[in-house]
């Protein structure tokens, strides 16, 4: 337990480190602004239809689509790449714990972020809405449109898709499930880039991280690799990839998966923590 509140110290002081840099106001300006300019439309039509739409709607289209997803994982690359440098407090962290409950700071800080840029770009793609928005679980006109025609129908630019399967199925439900699994492939990507950072190995991280996506690619054009889908990690969290959407495997596969590697690389991580520079 002295362990556990000792990294969630450690943790906090990562985050309060973080928010005193510049470039993270900057990135999250231009992140605002980028959806803001793809979904510009969309206040427009529901103003013209005085209609609106379920506020996890917006959000459930953007990380299931591969286009946008990258958006994301960039997003998290770029904002986990000083996760593991010294901040003020890590030097003592380090005399009064270990190595590993240091490292264990650094994946409780990964779950920290992961779960602020998601609620940044829910938030964002609300606004992109202009109020026009609802808390009933009902699919909107709005999306139905998109799901029949296309997202440029509601003023959506071509950065994202609507799957006409997905509306047999909650919004609300699918909403929390696209931000579990939005959350815990971000947490994923943090511990594969913070295990070669701190090795002072940040290329091989980025390496990975292309290979995986790349390697979704492959599965979802290339037909005789479809059955590859199910250990696809990037593959897996796009809701739009799953039975709700048309695909062949259930959504609580994909959240077992996802969250069982997301153990396997913490279990790594701290099995290793001796063997990282500092």
């Amino acid at each position: 337990m002295k362990d556990f509140k000792t990294a969630g110290r450690y943790a906090v002081s990562a985050v309060k480190e973080e928010l005193r840099k510049a470039n993270v106001y900057i990135f999250m300006i231009v992140i605002y602004f980028i959806l803001q300019f793809c979904f510009s439309g969309v206040h427009e039509y529901l103003k013209q239809e005085q209609e609106c739409m379920n506020l996890f709607e917006l959000y459930i289209a953007f990380m299931s689509t591969r286009n946008s997803q990258i958006m994301y994982l960039i997003g998290i690359l770029i904002l986990t790449c000083g996760s593991v440098f010294f901040s003020s407090g890590s030097s003592y962290y380090l005399i009064r714990s270990s190595k590993k409950v240091w490292i264990a700071g650094q994946i409780l800080y990964m779950l920290i972020l992961s779960v602020s840029y998601n609620l940044f770009l829910l938030i964002c793609l609300i606004l992109s809405c202009g109020g026009y928005i609802t808390i009933a679980d009902e699919w909107s006109n709005a999306a139905m449109m998109a799901c029949q025609f296309s997202p440029e129908v509601i003023g959506i630019r071509p950065i994202v898709t609507f799957s006409y399967n997905i509306l047999s199925c909650s919004p609300v439900l699918t909403g929390v499930l696209s931000f579990l699994f939005s959350v815990l492939i971000g947490i994923n990507t943090g511990i594969i880039m913070t295990y070669f950072q701190i090795r002072n190995r940040t290329i091989y991280g980025t390496t990975i991280i292309l290979v995986l996506w790349y390697f979704d690619i492959l599965v979802e054009n290339m037909g005789f690799l479809s059955g590859l889908e199910y250990i696809s990690l990037y593959g897996l969290s796009r809701i739009y990839r799953s039975a709700w959407g048309g695909g062949s495997h259930s959504v609580w596969y994909a959240f077992c998966f996802i969250f069982c590697t997301m153990l396997l690389l913490t279990y790594i991580e701290l099995k290793n923590a001796d063997k990282m520079i500092l």
